[in-house]
């Protein structure tokens, strides 16, 4: 991908990846403002505007970034932000104001150096400190799964009125622990973001209501017009339905392949097993794996299965992605599936 002209290499990592976090945001809004000016596979203005939208979603994950808000309201002089953005804004600058500047890689060292330990996590969350720390430190406790812990200390930081910005992003991760509950309540915490509407939409077509999820996905690309992603959620929802017993009249084989990616790979095949799969076929393809060992594996997935069918075909080396793929492709082949998915 790295051939291609600098606008349509982001555009596309950002339409595949959906938002991008801070650190990857900030150098490829760097490198499509550098191409500014000069013939870079679009025009000045398309690659401004995405620009300012890559670091308007960055700051949506981080916005207690006092260099980040002020790039992005500079920025936001030659191509102004939405109605709506520009409100979260400026509910973010009332909050930043009451608050000194704290550089991002001090906030990042002060989280490491506690090593993930949900206890000192908590403390770095206490009523004094400051809401970058507030904020990173929460992220960490949600990304390790302390639910209890998440919850109770991200309440009471939105409750404190500096968590007001975060409430878009806190209330996905209430969302996510199995709290919808919370998540809308936490919503209600903060100024409306395009985090918050999407959250909205979620629930919503989680619901089956797909005027309410329409809607809300809208306003969210209103808010927030650089959301490619969206574009396809709202396509998904006036697609056909399959017939109902779809799964079960058609031979359905799913191929997954990895590399040297255990915790992964597991959780991919709890989440594929959870689903209606019907009698489809489900095969692994260990692509030369050297992190663990082929009996590891095995005993792993046989443990994950529970009796349900997985096969499992290890290869002594990595042949690579596209041979994987075809490995798989030759297996469900002979097994005479009508489709395959990997």
């Amino acid at each position: 991908m790295h051939s291609l002209p600098t606008l349509q290499r982001i555009r596309w990592q950002h339409r595949f990846y959906g938002y991008l976090e801070p650190a990857l945001a900030l150098p490829a809004a760097q490198d499509l403002l550098h191409d500014v000016g000069r013939d870079a596979g679009g025009t000045q203005a398309e690659t401004v505007t995405l620009a300012c939208g890559l670091l308007r979603q960055a700051l949506a994950l981080a916005p207690y970034d006092h260099a980040l808000a002020e790039l992005c309201r500079r920025l936001g002089a030659s191509r102004p932000p939405s109605p709506g953005f520009a409100a979260w804004d400026a509910a973010l600058a009332k909050v930043l104001a009451q608050c000194p500047a704290l550089p991002p890689d001090q906030v990042l060292a002060t989280v490491d150096a506690v090593e993930g330990d949900p206890v000192a996590l908590a403390e770095l969350c206490n009523g004094d400190a400051h809401p970058a720390l507030h904020h990173l430190a929460l992220l960490e406790l949600w990304r390790s799964g302390e639910k209890e812990a998440f919850l109770r200390t991200a309440d009471a930081f939105l409750t404190s009125g500096l968590g007001g910005p975060s409430a878009g992003l806190l209330a996905w991760g209430a969302y996510r622990a199995g709290e919808p509950d919370t998540a809308m309540d936490w919503l209600d915490k903060g100024p409306t973001s395009a985090l918050s509407l999407n959250l909205r939409a979620e629930a919503a077509s989680a619901a089956g209501d797909v005027d309410a999820a329409k809607q809300w996905w809208t306003e969210s690309l209103a808010l927030e017009p650089q959301q490619p992603h969206l574009h396809e959620r709202l396509a998904d929802l006036d697609r056909p339905r399959p017939a109902p017993g779809l799964v079960d009249a058609a031979r359905v084989h799913v191929g997954v392949y990895t590399f040297n990616k255990f915790d992964v790979t597991l959780d991919t095949l709890a989440s594929l097993l959870a689903s209606d799969l019907g009698p489809a076929k489900v095969t692994l393809l260990n692509n030369g794996s050297t992190a663990f060992s082929v009996r590891e594996l095995d005993g792993a997935v046989a443990a994950m299965a529970q009796g349900r069918s997985v096969d499992v075909v290890h290869l002594p080396v990595n042949v690579g992605a596209p041979a994987a793929r075809n490995w798989l492709r030759s297996i469900a082949l002979a097994d005479g599936a009508d489709h395959l998915a990997y």
